[in-house]
């Protein structure tokens, strides 16, 4: 299995060498035009500080959820808590 960066890679030496255009290189390897002009960009200082928030409080509620009694679980459920 290749990766698609490496079939990225395969594409353009392809096309330096003057074999073929981009989108037929592309098809050629089997990766679609997409993935050939996707490009990743880096998380944002914001987004990554989110992530770690969400991913926090997710750990910290199921903790104390799975803390709980089922009797005080079932309680606070019914209290709409």
């Amino acid at each position: 299995m290749v990766s698609p960066g490496n079939k990225r890679a395969a594409v353009v030496e392809v096309v330096e060498e003057g074999l073929c255009s981009l989108r037929a290189a592309a098809r050629a390897v089997g990766l679609s035009w997409s993935s050939f002009c996707y490009r990743a960009k880096k998380a944002s200082d914001w987004m990554v500080r989110l992530v770690g928030e969400i991913t926090f409080g997710t750990a910290s509620v199921a903790t104390y959820w799975l803390s709980q009694p089922k009797f005080t679980l079932m309680a606070s459920l019914s209290m709409g808590m």
